[in-house]
């Protein structure tokens, strides 16, 4: 575990220092600069381009990691594993985007009352959403490749460097908010272009579909798996991401904004598992490869329990300081303190039992 251990602490270095970033942004900048109901559109929007990412990746995001070793050839171009994904991908999104608009009427009708001004910006969760699907695929494929800082960087800091100075544009009145909320979803462009760039660089990726040299009995296993870890993210996503579009529908972008904004004060829990899983994950196809179960489970309660003892760690000391931490707030959040207290414990429990059991399950 020396090189993950290496590794994981410059992305999990990275994460903290674009944590920071992400707390002076939504935690400082927008809740003085903004109002709550403007930072619960915001959210909103990001949340719902999430789920169509969701939708539209097809499970290929996580066929990426556990397939690779098996088409890992430089001579032949990886045989066209990654221009295969994004071609499934691609047809991910069209069928997504098609729904996008036979919805729309149904939207218009949900969220007139309580939240008119999602209904406003509605069609902005595309671009949103095709961003991010096409960034956790080149993520995932530079993830295989042990290539993780640029993702990291691009997303974590990058990314809210620039929404930094965005916010900065709106508060001194060289855009409206109008312009805001539509520079905001074509933000999430920015890591997306510059990991194709680099893929490109690497001569990994030339959309380029006629080198795809992948048998139909490969495609099908491929498939296969690809529906089963489809439907189970799935339902984790929606979990996560229909509260906020439930809160937005009975009680308005006010409780939506103060609701989301909670939720990303807990997501310094789940810094130290994601730069683990990060480094980690591709070795598990290898071990899986060479049928190496007892390395496989090994790192998988290594990683596990690495990231349960930092995470109780981190809670102790959120939960131990939650009073000074909401006297920062605005009155209006002390209602979500509990809210705060239960979704910590969901992440931390998410986080140890989803690596520990789900995957080693699959491959067993």
């Amino acid at each position: 575990m020396g090189f993950i251990q290496k590794d994981a602490f410059r992305t999990m270095l990275i994460s903290y220092i674009g944590l920071v970033l992400g707390y002076l942004n939504k935690g400082v900048l927008f809740i003085l600069i903004l109002s709550t109901e403007q930072i619960g559109l915001i959210n909103l929007l990001l949340s719902v381009g999430l789920l169509f990412a969701q939708f539209a990746n097809l499970g290929t995001i996580y066929a990426i990691t556990k397939f690779f070793p098996f088409f890992s050839d430089e001579k032949k171009k990886n045989k066209g594993f990654l221009e295969l994904i994004i071609l499934t991908v691609g047809v991910g999104i069209l069928v997504c985007t098609l729904f996008t608009f036979i919805f729309q009427n149904k939207i218009a009708d949900y969220y007139s009352i309580k939240s008119k001004e999602f209904v406003e910006y509605y069609f902005w969760i595309i671009p949103i959403g095709v961003a991010n699907v096409f960034f956790l695929i080149f993520e995932n494929y530079l993830r295989s490749l042990y290539k993780n800082l640029l993702a990291v960087f691009s997303y974590e800091l990058l990314l809210r460097i620039l929404l930094s100075v965005l916010i900065g544009f709106y508060y001194f009145k060289i855009i409206d908010f109008h312009s805001f909320v539509i520079l905001h979803a074509l933000l999430y462009l920015v890591p997306t272009i510059i990991l194709a760039s680099y893929l490109i660089y690497l001569k990994e990726l030339s959309f380029n579909f006629s080198k795809i040299k992948i048998s139909s009995k490969i495609k099908k296993i491929i498939i296969s798996y690809s529906a089963l870890s489809y439907v189970n993210s799935l339902g984790n996503l929606l979990v996560t991401t229909l509260d906020a579009m439930m809160i937005a529908y009975f009680l308005g972008l006010k409780a939506t904004g103060i609701y989301t904004t909670i939720i990303y004060l807990t997501s310094a829990l789940q810094v130290p598992y994601k730069s683990l899983i990060r480094v980690s994950s591709p070795l598990i196809p290898f071990y899986w490869k060479q049928k190496k179960w007892d390395l496989m489970q090994d790192l998988y309660q290594k990683v596990s329990s690495v990231s349960l003892v930092i995470a109780l760690f981190m809670f102790s000391l959120i939960w131990i300081n939650r009073t000074e931490i909401f006297s920062l707030l605005p009155s209006e959040y002390l209602e979500g303190i509990w809210v705060f207290l239960f979704l910590m414990i969901g992440k931390i429990l998410d986080q140890y039992f989803k690596f520990k059991w789900s995957d080693f399950f699959c491959f067993r």
